[in-house]
């Protein structure tokens, strides 16, 4: 495990690979590695690379589903993969999609979402891969919701009306409510009519209620 950690320290020089066979080198191994020491080295490793060929590392690197939970490992990954997130979006989408550690899937949304006037394809994008992959929804839309906070308005991404209309249809109502959430920054009337009926009506789930009354005032929709 310590030399492992050793040649990933020697292979690099100077905040670069040595040569173009390190890279793949680092690919191979964190197919294969199952040390958390030697793939959080790896992940630090990620930063050293060029910026806009750290995706096949990073694609291997967040396949380690076991070290999900762990304090520092998904971080680090996130640490190489931001840079390169606003400068190759359809590359960082892609990561989202196949990504097996929550917190990637949340960070990259966020970091899109917060550049939606520039991003838009590639939030519609998050949106369809939240609608396709339930069980990452939440890690996707949360992070959608947080890049978009304390906007009270914002260009709708394209495509999103369509996107919204089979949210409506989804199994999940947490995917409904986030659809709308997000929606209602977009400008969709019809999701603004939504949280209305929603925030009024005695019947609902009262947190459901509240994040509807959230959403309103953060929008500052009328009445």
């Amino acid at each position: 495990e310590h030399l492992r950690v050793w040649a990933i320290q020697l292979l690099l020089d100077e905040g670069r690979p040595r040569s173009a066979a390190v890279l793949p080198a680092l690919v191979a191994l964190a197919g294969r590695e199952e040390s958390g020491l030697v793939l959080t080295y790896l992940a630090s490793a990620l930063q050293k690379v060029p910026t806009e060929e750290r995706w096949a590392l990073a694609g291997k690197l967040c396949e380690k589903e076991s070290l999900a939970a762990d304090a520092v490992y998904p971080l680090m990954v996130w640490y190489g993969v931001e840079p390169a997130v606003i400068a190759q979006p359809e590359r960082a989408v892609g990561l989202v999609q196949t990504s097996k550690l929550p917190l990637i899937r949340n960070f990259v949304a966020r970091r899109l979402a917060a550049e939606v006037d520039q991003q838009g394809p590639a939030v519609a994008a998050l949106g369809a891969t939240a609608l396709k992959s339930p069980a990452n929804s939440v890690d996707i839309l949360d992070g959608v919701i947080a890049g978009l906070k304390g906007r009270r308005k914002a260009p709708a991404p394209p495509g999103w009306t369509q996107l919204s209309q089979q949210a409506s249809r989804a199994v999940s109502a947490d995917t409904q409510a986030k659809f709308r959430e997000i929606s209602i920054v977009f400008g969709d009337g019809r999701a603004v009519d939504e949280l209305r009926a929603l925030a009024v009506d005695p019947k609902a789930d009262l947190d459901a209620r509240r994040r509807a009354i959230a959403a309103l005032s953060e929008a500052r929709a009328e009445n």
